[in-house]
Parts: C-alpha cells; structure tokens; sequence
C-alpha cells in the first residue's frame, strides 16, 4: 500500500508546496485502512493514467477523493459481481424450467387437468343450496359436538373442570349417551 501511494507521489506532485510528504502518507494510510492494498494499486493505476475524472490531473488527488475513486471502484465491482451473480441465477432458473417442461408429458397434463375438474366439480356440488335433510343433520352433529363439549366439564370442589383434569385428582367421568367410549359421536358422513 505505502509503496503504491509512494508511486503515487513520485508521479503526481502533492497540491501544496509546502506539504510534508511524510505527514500526507500518514494521512493517506489512515484514510485507506479500511482498503485492501489491491483496491489502493487499483485507484493509484487510475489517477496515473488519468482515467479519473473531475480530478486535475497534474497534482495529487487530496486523500478523499483518493478514497471516493476506491469506494467508486468497489460500487462498480460490486455491482459486476451482482450482474454475474443474478445472470447465473436466471441460466439456473432456465435450466429448471427445461427440466420441468421436459416432464409435462401429455400423460401428465391430462393427469392434472383432470385433478382440477374434480376440484372444481367439488367445489361447485359445495356452492349448491343444502336440502333440508343436509341442515338437519349438520344441526344435529353441531348439538351433539356442544353437548359432547359441555359434558367435558363438571364441577368439582365449587369449580368447572375438564375431564382431563379432574381425572389427575382421580375423578372420573362417564361420556354421554350419544358418545361411545373413544369419543367419537358416530358416522354422519355420506
């Protein structure tokens, strides 16, 4: 890095006559510690060449536009970087769609259209108004679901308490009528 920033200044004079080379190094070191020394070669090669704008080029650049011209430099390879990396992506995601274009058979086409028309066709027989029959026996698994529920509760020492929990305190209830031993209510299913 210092052998860069010397060439540098062997190159191009400081603007001040009577700057001190020694105290402009320090300060320049100071401003590129967060640098590589690759990213200080890279800035000194430009400001030789000329290639900076906005820069007189017969004087040294002060130390922030030093450091602007690396930070440019590290925004523009950061931004290469993303370019390749988002192109690699895009040739990733093409090579996936020509993978799964290469199974949408004709077999499996008609396989999924015919899916969808059994959903569909589900969800239509849904939208259809219900018989009366339909309501009475949804209203009826309802009241036996609430009555299921209730009965999950007693009250024991002037509190209401599930089943689950007073069986820890050794009490034990009896399931209702309508309810077989494992909890279920019985088929209504069609």
């Amino acid at each position: 890095m210092i052998a860069a920033l010397n060439k540098l200044f062997a190159t191009c004079p400081l603007p001040s006559a009577n700057t001190d080379p020694n105290q402009a190094l320090k300060v320049y070191c100071e401003a590129c510690s967060n640098y590589s020394a690759d990213d200080v070669e890279l800035a000194v090669k430009q400001f030789i060449e000329g290639t900076v704008k906005g820069v007189n080029a017969a004087f040294a650049p002060t130390a922030p536009q030093f450091v602007s011209q690396m930070r440019a430099n590290l925004e523009y390879t950061g931004r290469i970087r993303a370019g390749k990396t988002a192109l690699l992506e895009q040739f990733k995601e093409q090579e996936r769609d020509e993978e799964w274009a290469s199974k949408r058979t004709p077999e499996v086409k008609a396989t999924v259209k015919k899916l969808v028309d059994a959903f569909v066709a589900n969800q239509d027989e849904k939208r259809k108004p219900k018989t009366p029959e339909q309501l009475a026996l949804e209203a009826d698994m309802i009241r036996r679901h609430d009555k299921l529920f209730a009965d999950q509760f007693m009250e024991f020492n002037g509190v209401k308490v599930s089943a689950t929990l007073a069986g820890q305190f050794g009490v034990v209830l009896t399931p209702p009528d309508d309810v077989d031993e494992t909890g279920d209510m019985g088929e209504m299913r069609e």
